[in-house]
């Protein structure tokens, strides 16, 4: 899936059918509703303010490497955590919170993991090939 699948993965299919689509087909009431799920989509963007500030110092402690590295060892474990969280039976209101405070706490190592390559790179690509695809 890689460091960019969190947010497709974690809202569309798993968050959204477990919490939403799974309940309205067998007629039950959702634990949560159609505008709760735009509502935490878009809230998605507010942690990239600590991203920035966690990417900053992970680069002048370990380096945009190692940053990387450890941003994408950390939002792999974020999206099991969150699968796990969604193969719970029955989904439950606490289950929906756990699920929502989960993704927002791991949402920044994408973040770093995506600003992070692109210091790798241009340390590593001779300045010929620098621009070119």
């Amino acid at each position: 899936v890689g460091s960019l699948g969190i947010t497709p993965l974690a809202f569309s299919p798993v968050l959204y059918k477990t919490f939403f689509l799974n309940f309205q087909e067998n007629g039950l009431v959702p634990i949560m509703s159609e505008n709760n799920y735009r509502l935490a989509y878009t809230m998605i963007s507010v942690t990239i303010i600590p991203s920035a500030a966690m990417s900053n110092y992970l680069f002048r402690q370990i380096g945009p490497a190692k940053s990387c590295v450890l941003a994408n060892l950390l939002t792999g474990c974020t999206i099991i955590t969150l699968i796990f969280i969604a193969m719970v039976e029955p989904p439950t209101k606490m289950s929906y919170y756990l699920f929502i405070g989960i993704l927002y706490i791991g949402s920044p190592f994408v973040f770093i993991s995506n600003v992070s390559t692109g210091p790798m790179l241009d340390r590593i690509t001779p300045l010929k090939k620098k621009g070119s695809v």
